[in-house]
């Protein structure tokens, strides 16, 4: 990624960015609620962030991990107020 593009995928890595998680009723995987008004680039960058974290994990701690999986359901986390306008591309 280039440095541009890196300062612009840092500027969306805020909480109110990222879509909810809940335990599933055994507690071995965590049930990923996606955000409705997310864009289609900001997910996408996040995903190539969280493949390449993975691919970073040593074995043992890839075992350790607790999966993921996407969920039917959406976020009830409401779009955050986006005052500044260089996050515009965050939302659709």
């Amino acid at each position: 990624w280039t440095d541009a593009k890196k300062s612009k995928i840092t500027k969306a890595l805020r909480i109110d960015m990222m879509s909810s998680e809940e335990s599933d009723d055994t507690g071995e995987e965590f049930v990923i609620k996606p955000l409705p008004w997310r864009s289609q680039e900001l997910s996408h960058y996040l995903n190539e962030l969280d493949s390449k974290a993975r691919k970073q994990k040593k074995n043992h701690t890839r075992r350790a991990s607790v999966r993921r999986t996407p969920g039917d359901d959406y976020s009830d986390r409401p779009q955050p107020d986006l005052s500044d306008d260089d996050l515009q591309w965050t939302i659709q």
